[in-house]
């Protein structure tokens, strides 16, 4: 990759992804160097990175806690449906439900991410086939 390309959305998406999971900024940039992601294209990211978002913590490791984070809000999620005999398949960072159970979904998904996130908004939006 030539140093002065313009940066496309799956690299930035990668950066970032490495970005927030890596322990530190060595194994970080190990990981993106697989990916020809040079050294000056990795500090533009971190700059433009803290530009837009100051507070960003960049090769913290938070990226992982995160994602357990994610785990236990389903699981628990999955545990609601068991006590109530509805059925979904887990998707990712989200359900699949009969038709009829969106409303339950949707409820159960902001009240289970409140009750882990400590106020910390978020949006649920429901897709139909």
């Amino acid at each position: 990759m030539h140093e002065s390309e313009v940066l496309s959305r799956s690299t930035v998406k990668r950066f970032i992804t490495v970005a927030m999971g890596a322990d530190n900024e060595v194994s970080g940039r190990k990981a993106l160097y697989k990916e020809n992601i040079t050294d000056d294209l990795i500090d533009r990211m971190i700059k433009g990175s803290l530009k837009r978002f100051p507070k960003l913590e960049l090769f913290k490791g938070w990226g992982i806690s995160l994602q357990n984070l994610e785990g236990q809000i389903l699981k628990d999620v999955l545990l609601e449906g068991i006590k109530e005999d509805i059925v979904f398949l887990s998707v990712h960072d989200a359900i699949a439900v009969q038709q009829g159970h969106e409303d339950w979904a949707r409820e159960v998904m902001l009240e289970t991410w409140q009750e882990h996130a400590k106020g910390v908004g978020t949006k649920v939006k429901v897709d139909y086939p």
